[in-house]
């Protein structure tokens, strides 16, 4: 895992701090393990125990949690094999957990008028921008001007900008512009 956490291909990763944090909790159960004596079904056993147990906050862990951490394992060992210090990958048929990542609801335009109304401008227009557009917050904060094009009516984000690691056009309303030109 030390070795894993120092490839320039995981350290330049934007979540290098997940998937430290996966790394420690892999290294509770694995860690004493030689890589060959890992089986598929012993992750899988990861997998389900992971499940029962809390986080910090007391709440179970989520499917989507045990899966980034299963992730993280996965590409530990395919990297491990592609640098020949083993021969195989004991994740590669190890099956993800469904997610139920839905959304419960969004907020309906009353209830953001009450949000808005309870913030500072600044965080206020932040908050309406992110409603308007569905950027998420890193996209937001790190968004500069020549990502937008007032004329065009359209903020372009590069992949290197986006969670999904994937290029992505918004439109912007009046609303929507009414905001930028304010702040601009």
């Amino acid at each position: 895992m030390k070795w894993f956490l120092e490839l320039p291909v995981v350290r330049q990763n934007k979540t290098i701090k997940d998937i430290a944090r996966s790394c420690r909790d892999l290294e509770r159960v694995f860690g004493s393990m030689l890589i060959k004596d890992i089986k598929p079904a012993m992750v899988e056993k990861y997998q389900h125990q992971r499940l029962q147990e809390p986080t910090w906050r007391g709440k179970l862990r989520s499917a989507a949690n045990v899966n980034r951490t299963i992730t993280v394992l996965k590409r530990m060992f395919n990297l491990a094999v592609r640098e020949e210090l083993t021969d195989k990958n004991p994740c590669w048929k190890v099956k993800l957990l469904a997610e139920n990542n839905a959304r419960d609801r969004i907020l309906a335009p009353e209830e953001l008028q009450r949000l808005i109304s309870n913030l500072p401008n600044h965080a206020s227009q932040v908050i309406h921008f992110a409603y308007l557009t569905g950027m998420r917050a890193g996209e937001i904060f790190s968004l500069t001007w020549d990502r937008v094009d007032l004329k065009g009516r359209t903020i372009r984000l590069e992949a290197a900008d986006t969670k999904t690691s994937e290029p992505r056009v918004i439109y912007l309303n009046d609303e929507v512009l009414g905001i930028l030109i304010e702040a601009g």
